[in-house]
């Protein structure tokens, strides 16, 4: 028999440096690790590399990091052990973590959870150090509330959301809870949206089990309520969480004690002012474009567009009105 390939030696080596690579960071995570089950996990990453939507061996790690970050050791240690009886995806297994902190789940009950389709399409989290971003909203309509949650916390100002909300109720003649509910975290109405919408559609246990978190594990990061009927948005930080984002921070730039609620605001403003620069370009956008295109601007809705940009943004009423601009624009003629 002749030598092997010098690509598959090559090739060899990258798997074994990342298999060891892959087993460190485990060790360095779950408090019971066993070179079996680690292997299965491993292996399961590499088969799910080969099918990219559903996540990588990376992925993995990013979830057991995130989970034994939001939780305590138990349970990172229960979510290790469901691959002993069955898989989960990267979501399924900080779905499944969500379980055993709110109910007795043992990680045979979580690997049937998942095989059953029970826990799929939560969250993975972006990389090994993402700070939870799954919040509790609460939306108060004429008397009535619907709480769902939200994968985005932070991703979205909670007054320019309810603003896009309300006006897409007027525009569309619904109700501004079922607006919120199609809402898109670019402030875009789309009820096919997927992942990108603000809130999670229907799934109201996984909604009560993130709520019983509030005080008790820092996975959800805050309570929201948008008060469709005052105009009105309130968030509750939860303690914990609060503290882990201080935590981190002094981690990353040594940021002072005690500064931790100022800093997650700052946080805020800085990504609505981004938000606000990216709207305000969009709509100098479509301005160029109809320009571009010659015929008969509408100059009118032009103007109404960009005023209820800047009153959206700086939570206010729209200084022109629609009636004033039709007068403006019968004066034109």
């Amino acid at each position: 028999m002749g030598q092997p390939h010098p690509m598959l030696n090559n090739i060899r080596m990258v798997m074994m440096m990342e298999k060891s690579e892959f087993e460190r960071k485990i060790n360095s995570l779950v408090p019971c690790p066993d070179q079996e089950t680690t292997a299965d996990l491993f292996a399961l990453g590499q088969e799910l590399g080969e099918e990219s939507e559903y996540g990588s061996t990376q992925d993995i790690l990013n979830s057991l990091s995130f989970i034994s970050r939001h939780f305590d050791q138990e349970i990172t240690q229960g979510v290790y052990e469901i691959i002993q009886y069955g898989s989960a995806l990267p979501d399924e297994m900080v779905a499944a973590a969500v379980h055993m902190a709110s109910r007795d789940c043992s990680p045979r009950q979580m690997a049937q959870a998942a095989t059953n389709g029970e826990l799929m399409c939560f969250h993975t989290p972006k990389d090994a150090e993402e700070l939870s971003p799954l919040a509790v909203c609460t939306v108060c309509e004429n008397g009535k509330s619907l709480t769902r949650y939200t994968r985005h916390f932070g991703g979205f100002d909670p007054k320019t959301a309810l603003r896009s909300a309300q006006k897409c109720a007027h525009d569309r003649k619904i109700t501004v809870t079922d607006a919120l509910l199609s809402l898109t975290v670019d402030l875009k109405l789309n009820p096919t949206g997927g992942a990108r919408k603000i809130l999670a559609r229907g799934d109201k246990a996984m909604t009560e089990m993130l709520d019983s978190c509030f005080d008790r594990y820092p996975v959800l990061a805050a309570r929201l309520t948008f008060d469709t009927d005052r105009s009105q948005t309130a968030v509750e930080y939860n303690p914990l969480w609060l503290e882990l984002h201080h935590q981190q921070e002094q981690l990353k730039t040594g940021t002072a004690p005690g500064m931790q609620l100022e800093t997650i605001e700052e946080s805020l403003t800085d990504r609505r002012d981004k938000m606000l620069e990216q709207r305000i370009t969009e709509w100098a956008h479509k301005v160029l474009a109809a320009h571009e295109a010659g015929g008969m601007i509408d100059t009118v809705q032009i103007i109404e567009d960009i005023d209820r940009i800047i009153a959206e943004e700086f939570d206010h009423d729209p200084v022109l009105e629609e009636s004033s601009c039709q007068q403006a624009e019968g004066l034109s003629m």
